[in-house]
């Protein structure tokens, strides 16, 4: 028995370990009614309900008087950051506003069809979340997914998306992590000519919803984006997440 649960257990490994394999962007119109599709590809979900879709925006930020730390440790309180986003929100402060704007609960409501049966429960502790902003041409930074699926909506605005597999060896990836991808030069990072990515435009109401082992950044070209990022997990990939960041 503990032979077959080794097994079983590197088999797992191996095929979380696969990356998406093509550039094909599926995409569906949101309906109660929807079954995830199984294959490991990039998929657009268009006309997110509102209860979801419109749960943070501008509007919102504007009345509430909650106290926020900026990305340059600065401290705020959100209706002022709203009125004049120059820099972004800092990451710990991204998932607080998850908590206190009921993400989990929103999205339960409206989009847990996207969970597979061997997901964990989405929870705050098992389901990673966060909420964010980004001013006008500037990049979130990239970001790596290793969640089963991740789950990007636009709640305002349009992003213009830099989507690529993971292909590198991890320490190059953190090399460029949290970094503009669109900037990247081949001079600093020689590796990054292996990459090859695709750009999607993301519209408000519109959620991308990626596979494990995809590499991701958003930018704005015109006015500030509002979007949420909620990572669907199962407990193979909750455990590669927590152990990739220690």
């Amino acid at each position: 028995e503990t032979v077959l649960l080794l097994l079983a257990a590197v088999i797992s490994v191996v095929l979380w370990y696969r990356s998406f394999q093509d550039f094909t962007i599926v995409q569906f119109e949101w309906s109660p009614s929807l079954v995830m599709p199984d294959e490991r590809i990039p998929i657009v979900i268009r006309k997110v309900p509102t209860e979801f879709s419109s749960m943070w925006n501008s509007t919102l930020a504007k009345q509430s008087s909650l106290p926020i730390l900026l990305a340059d440790n600065r401290r705020s309180v959100l209706k002022e950051f709203a009125e004049a986003p120059v820099v972004q929100i800092h990451p710990l402060n991204q998932i607080e506003l998850a908590s206190k704007f009921h993400v989990h609960d929103r999205f339960k409501d409206t989009m847990t069809w996207l969970s597979k049966f061997w997901y964990l429960p989405i929870h705050s502790i098992t389901t990673p979340a966060r909420l964010a902003t980004i001013p006008k041409e500037m990049s979130c930074g990239l970001q790596r997914s290793l969640a089963e699926r991740t789950v990007i909506t636009i709640h305002e605005g349009t992003a213009l998306v830099w989507l690529c597999r993971e292909t590198l060896p991890v320490k190059e990836i953190q090399m460029i992590q949290d970094k503009n991808p669109w900037a990247l030069s081949a001079k600093s990072f020689p590796f990054i000519t292996e990459l090859q990515f695709i750009e999607v435009r993301l519209r408000a109401g519109n959620s991308l919803v990626l596979p494990p082992r995809s590499l991701w950044a958003l930018k704005s070209e015109v006015g500030v984006i509002y979007y949420s990022c909620i990572e669907l997990n199962s407990p193979l990939s909750l455990f590669i997440s927590s152990i990739s960041k220690t």
